[in-house]
């Protein structure tokens, strides 16, 4: 840290105006007084004289010094020429002096005095040296003065009367030998007082810069907005601020307990020492100081190379609010150097307002990665809200969750609370052979745990996490290095787990953490809406005796195989079916015995069809049936096997008697017989009425 002069230009002047004032005022006192006693005497012209002299040298000076004040020229040339004018000035006042105690009695004079008392008033004013020499000047004065009155060359003037002092050789020579003394004390009181006034005025003058420095790096400071500009200005600043040869801030992970980052200002200092420098402030809380860092216990022995700093100092970085610790500052000096309880108070300080620079910034980003993550969250939820179809919904999730996060990989387990097992619904990235084996040993990679303590399990590097150990040989041959599970909640508990997976390994933040949170609170809830929306649809599509669809289905089932016989040129047929006899079961042995009949026949017709076929329940003992792909002559076999299928398959009824039934089918073919659907149902239908009035067991294709 330089040294700046203890007393500005500016402030000199202000004193040298301020003397000036008072000089005029002292000489204009004193010279009225000397006036009034020698009214009356041939020596009253004389003291007009000099006090007119002295008045007149005084304002000529004020107007020098205000030309110079206002003058144009170096600042610094400015100032010396008006000390060595202020010098020549205050040599004339001690003259003046030397008059007044000339014509106030000589060597009786207690004017003497005023030698001290204007010494002293210009301590505030010139260096030591300076007012040494004035001393030296006012002894030389005064011992003239007597030893013209020893030598009777002059003789003192009286103005008052002096009858009871003795004055001889002897007094004179004594009055002079007692001045040199007390001048010689003065010197010596001068010189002590000035000293210590001077370290004062260097100490506070040192201080202002360094506050200034401070403030500027504080300053500074708050224009960066990002971390690691933020750290190198930090280190080159405070660098700057204490005339260190390195400085650097080295930063520590809180969750791994290890460094992370180092910034320094020169790559002379090896990082080790930094390293293990930092451990030992971390665990001390205090600055801890190594004048030499091969005999210092807080570095561990390493061999360094030749370019190292033997001196260092570090300085914890506390964060705020929470005091967390975020690293240390290093000070660090070529030579072996002497840390003062002042310099290190100071780079305690100048390390305090590090960490505050440096918390508010993280704050700051902070602050931005959250918004961002919300605004991207919100972004995704909308993208999935859109759609409850669990089908579409599931990898919807999956995805958005994945750019959520920035993962390269993601499955999604849904949890079947009923049986206790847990299935993976949707992938992207993995495997099905990983999959199948981390479904069956969910519970030994931490997948179910989040059901039962908390909603999320995090694992940064599953090669430094013991608990992923019975899953590393399948980690390995994915090559992830890091994932994460979250719950997903619903109002019925949890559906299920969602995993996500990197590729690196990945510290997740607690932004990150609590939109991942928001994400799958969300997701869980979408997906509990799809479910009863699932479940919804298929109970209003749904026969709930027969299971079978309802009338409702197969009407939505004719509208999509119309559109898709429209869109590819394709046919299929509708088969109306009416069980001959039915009517009589029902009147014989009740509705409860004519249920079973319809479930038993239900049953059959699956037997009679294929998979692709669609079997619908068109109320009481009528059903359809779709046969995509089929055209006149395939619905006249299927209607012929569908019969011969009834009419062979025992219907079980009370007290071990048994029954076969017959059915009575009309066909309607797409598009040859209509393109519409409402219209093709309507010819099925009345195909099925002529059938059944032709007898049991008809089959009517055509009018």
């Amino acid at each position: 840290m330089s040294k700046l002069r203890p007393k500005s230009f500016t402030f000199f002047m202000e004193q040298i105006s301020l003397g000036n004032r008072l000089r005029l005022a002292f000489n204009i006192s004193m010279g009225l007084l000397f006036i009034w006693f020698y009214r009356d005497t041939p020596y009253l012209g004389n003291t007009g004289l000099l006090l007119g002299l002295s008045i007149a040298i005084t304002l000529g000076m004020m107007l020098v010094y205000r030309s110079i004040r206002n003058a144009t020229g170096e600042r610094a040339m400015r100032f010396k020429l008006t000390k060595r004018l202020a010098l020549c000035q205050a040599i004339f006042d001690l003259f003046l002096i030397t008059l007044a105690i000339h014509l106030s009695g000589g060597g009786s004079s207690s004017f003497g005095l005023l030698y001290v008392l204007y010494i002293a008033s210009n301590s505030v004013l010139f260096p030591v040296a300076y007012l040494l020499l004035l001393n030296a000047i006012s002894v030389c004065f005064f011992s003239g003065l007597i030893q013209l009155y020893i030598s009777k060359l002059t003789v003192p003037l009286m103005p008052w009367s002096t009858e009871s002092v003795i004055i001889n050789d002897t007094f004179l020579r004594n009055t002079q030998i007692s001045f040199i003394v007390i001048m010689l004390i003065n010197a010596l009181v001068i010189y002590i007082y000035i000293q210590r006034m001077q370290m004062g005025w260097q100490d506070a003058e040192l201080q202002r810069n360094y506050l200034d420095r401070l403030h500027n790096l504080t300053k500074v400071g708050l224009e960066y907005h990002q971390t690691n500009n933020l750290y190198q200005i930090l280190a080159d600043e405070i660098c700057e601020l204490f005339g260190a040869d390195n400085v650097s801030i080295v930063r520590w992970d809180e969750r791994a307990s290890r460094v992370f980052g180092l910034v320094s200002t020169s790559v002379q200092v090896v990082n080790g020492q930094q390293i293990g420098m930092t451990q030992s402030v971390q665990r001390a809380g205090h600055c801890l100081v190594a004048e030499n860092v091969f005999c210092s216990p807080y570095i561990p022995p390493k061999p360094y190379t030749s370019k190292f700093a033997p001196s260092l100092l570090g300085a914890p970085l506390y964060g705020l609010p929470d005091k967390s610790f975020l690293g240390a500052l290093m000070v660090g000096y070529d030579k072996l150097h002497y840390y003062s309880p002042e310099e290190i108070g100071r780079i305690q300080q100048a390390s305090e307002v590090a960490a505050l620079l440096i918390s508010r910034t993280h704050l700051y980003e902070e602050t931005l990665h959250r918004a961002d993550l919300l605004h991207q969250l919100a972004n995704q939820v909308t993208n999935i809200t859109s759609d409850l179809h669990q089908t579409t919904l599931l990898p919807a999730v999956v995805e958005a969750a994945s750019r959520l996060l920035h993962a390269q990989r993601a499955a999604l387990h849904l949890y079947n609370r009923i049986n206790g097992e847990i299935r993976c619904e949707f992938s992207m990235g993995l495997s099905e052979a990983y999959l199948d084996q981390a479904t069956d040993q969910f519970d030994k990679i931490l997948g179910k745990q989040i059901f039962k303590k908390k909603s999320y399990v995090l694992v940064p590097d599953v090669y430094q996490d013991s608990r992923t150990s019975p899953m590393q040989g399948l980690i390995a041959q994915e090559k992830f290095r890091a994932y994460a599970v979250f719950s997903l909640p619903s109002a019925q508990g949890s559906l299920g787990a969602l995993s996500l997976y990197w590729d690196e390994p990945h510290v997740i933040s607690s932004e990150e953490v609590t939109v991942a949170e928001l994400f799958a609170e969300r997701a869980g809830a979408l997906l509990h809406n799809a479910r009863l929306y699932q479940q919804a649809s298929e109970e209003s599509l749904t026969d709930t005796l027969t299971g079978l669809p309802n009338r409702r289905a197969l009407d939505q089932r004719l509208e999509e195989e119309t559109r898709q016989a429209d869109r590819y040129n394709r046919r299929y047929a509708l088969l109306m079916i009416d069980l001959d006899g039915f009517k009589k079961i029902n009147d014989t042995y009740g509705h409860p015995i004519g249920d079973s009949v319809l479930q038993q026949v239900t049953a059959a017709l699956y037997r009679a069809v294929r998979a692709t076929d669609f079997i619908s329940r068109y109320g009481g003992d009528e059903f359809a049936i779709i046969l995509p792909e089929a055209g006149l002559e395939k619905a006249v076999v299927v209607a012929d096997k569908l019969k011969s299928t009834l009419m062979t398959t025992r219907l079980h009824l009370p007290n071990g008697q048994e029954q076969f039934l017959s059915a009575s089918i009309g066909i309607a073919i797409c598009p040859s017989d209509a393109f519409e659907h409402k219209k093709l149902l309507f010819l099925a239908d009345e195909r099925l009425y002529l059938a059944k009035r032709a007898g049991a067991g008809a089959i009517i294709s055509s009018h």
